[in-house]
């Protein structure tokens, strides 16, 4: 952070207007640290840079080349959180694997000291650019709350690879499932047609900076948001009964009116419901904030498999907005194993269309 103007020397801010400011009191290191100066909207002010590491693709190729990614942050209140991640990303622009600290919520500290994040891994075959991405949310708080320095990424010297492909078999599926990019339907999710309102909540959170909660609910249809996974790169693995999804959510309940509902639904190309996860409307316990509920499921994807669509609900039952929250929406493809699969989907999900009473017209 030694060098300014930043959008000139390696930098660029986001689109959403954050600005970006280099702090020359109470610094980490040196004469100056990264500090984020405002943050419009919702979004968490962002900046980032682009490595490019295509002087190492043979190596890369063989899966012999690590790098060695490092950050100094600060935190000095209990309002801002911070965020580091940094994409292994093809020419194409493909994010191959990615390491995600999520928003830290670290201990404050006084001027003179800092925390040290790091990751070390092999870059996974096909990566041309490295984008670290340095992410503030102020949450209200005064510019320069939180603060990186000494942001470095080091190519080690190749060795022989223990690198285990590929990247998809440990990254979240989900796109925007932390809830933290704005609008919902243009970052991963669909609301329903029956004109719902779904809102980020940014206060008494689950996790991070924003929650996902329904705003409204008109008529007696429950508030209904979605997302479509496309799963049909692991169509190979699915076919042989060996490909397992496990997919997991975090929710809270405020008080005793709201039911929150989640459905998991395994669909076919032509959108059949091959087999399906449904909790069911939650009756949990009202937690204040600090609390939640981790919802989660595993199991093998039956055959045909193309699109896994993730279902939240809530029905509000007179209930003020935001009283029930979901946060950190995650599906992983694991790694392939033997199959324990028991076909068919049919004989483990309930035929009956709309048997709940919960769509209407029933006609």
């Amino acid at each position: 952070a030694e060098k300014i103007p930043l959008n000139e020397f390696g930098w660029t801010h986001d689109s959403a207007g954050s600005s970006w400011l280099i702090w020359t009191t109470c610094t980490i290191q040196g004469g100056r640290s990264f500090a984020a100066g405002s943050q419009p909207g919702e979004a968490p002010a962002e900046m980032y840079q682009d490595v490019d590491v295509s002087s190492y693709a043979s190596e890369i190729a063989q899966l012999r080349q690590q790098f060695s990614f490092s950050v100094a942050v600060r935190r000095h209140d209990n309002r801002p959180w911070g965020r580091l991640i940094v994409e292994y990303r093809s020419e194409g622009e493909t994010v191959l694997e990615q390491y995600d600290t999520g928003f830290l919520n670290l201990i404050p500290y006084d001027c003179g000291s800092s925390t040290t994040i790091s990751d070390t891994r092999f870059a996974p075959n096909g990566t041309s650019v490295i984008r670290i991405r340095l992410l503030v949310q102020l949450n209200g708080d005064t510019s320069g709350e939180f603060k990186f320095d000494n942001v470095r990424l080091e190519a080690n010297t190749p060795g022989a690879s223990s690198y285990t492909p590929p990247a998809a078999y440990s990254r979240n599926l989900v796109v925007n499932g932390d809830a933290e990019k704005i609008p919902l339907n243009e970052f991963g999710w669909t609301h329903d047609s029956a004109g719902s309102s779904w809102l980020i909540w940014t206060t008494c959170t689950i996790q991070g900076g924003r929650s996902f909660a329904a705003g409204s609910q008109p008529g007696e249809a429950p508030a209904e948001m979605y997302q479509d996974v496309d799963v049909s790169s692991y169509a190979s693995e699915i076919a042989q009964l060996r490909q397992q999804f496990s997919f997991s959510v975090a929710v809270r309940r405020h008080d005793n009116r709201p039911w929150g509902r989640l459905i998991v639904e395994y669909r076919s190309e032509g959108e059949t419901v091959l087999e399906q996860y449904d909790t069911g409307f939650l009756n949990l316990i009202p937690y204040d904030c600090g609390s939640s509920t981790t919802i989660s499921d595993t199991r093998f994807a039956p055959n045909g498999t193309s699109v896994i669509r993730i279902r939240l609900l809530v029905q509000l039952n007179g209930d003020t907005s935001g009283e029930f929250k979901f946060d950190n929406v995650r599906l992983e493809a694991n790694t392939p194993g033997a199959s324990s699969y028991t076909p068919p989907a049919a004989y483990s999900r309930n035929l009956v269309v709309n048997g709940d009473a919960e769509k209407i017209p029933l006609n």
